[in-house]
């Protein structure tokens, strides 16, 4: 019966968690290649070098999406660790850092005399263009 449990469980969370990872997958390998996302392939958009040039998996992916989100996540936790004193607290209180890095990111947007470039768009020395 134990087992039983324990295998329902297992099964559960990996015919959760696997379509996430098929689509993460698909999400990275379209990004590298084209520079569009399922998303941006929708509103024809894509994501360029500011040369012109597709710049790939470094570019695209590590440093204009999991660098800033794994950095940010980082920050947000070390900071709660120095007001909040058990690690229940410090996981469970929001990451006020990435949504201000995001706010900011949204105001940026609307900006047409920068090509409503964000952050990630500079770190990564990316621009987002109608295809």
């Amino acid at each position: 019966m134990l087992h039983s449990a324990l295998a329902e469980k297992i099964c559960i969370i990996l015919a959760a968690l696997v379509p996430l990872l098929m689509y993460f997958i698909g999400q990275c390998i379209m990004m590298s290649t084209k520079g569009q996302s399922f998303g941006k392939k929708l509103i024809r958009i894509k994501v360029i070098g500011i040369d012109g040039s597709n710049l790939g998996f470094i570019g695209t992916v590590l440093l204009r999406t999991i660098i800033p989100a794994v950095a940010l996540t980082i920050i947000g936790l070390l900071l709660n660790l120095i007001f909040y004193p058990d690690i229940y607290t410090v996981l469970s209180k929001p990451n006020f850092i990435s949504l201000f890095f995001y706010i900011i990111c949204l105001f940026m947007l609307f900006r047409t005399t920068t090509y409503r470039r964000t952050l990630e768009d500079y770190l990564a020395k990316t621009i987002v263009i109608k295809v």
